[in-house]
């Protein structure tokens, strides 16, 4: 049987309070305009995302979900830094 895991209310408040931070990186792709911008601030929000993940493991005290947060942290990186060099070359 699959027992629950119950969460406290500060975690609860904790993970909305990184989810809003991450929404004003959504507002700043919609109001930049060159290219370069949008990439680092997709960057910012993939950061964000993955550390949300990655908390949001810690505090399930579940290894499984931390470590696809840290995968995503890992790829997401190298990920912005290839958009950020074909940029460059433009």
């Amino acid at each position: 049987m699959i027992e629950p895991i119950l969460l406290l209310p500060i975690h609860f408040s904790f993970i909305l309070l990184m989810l809003i931070a991450s929404s004003l990186s959504i507002a700043a792709v919609a109001r930049s305009s060159s290219l370069s911008e949008r990439i680092a601030v997709a960057g910012s929000f993939s950061n964000k995302i993955a550390l949300v993940i990655l908390t949001y493991g810690i505090f399930r005290n579940d290894w499984m979900i931390g470590s696809v947060g840290a995968v995503i942290l890992i790829a997401g990186d190298a990920g912005m830094l290839i958009l950020a060099l074909t940029e460059l070359k433009e």
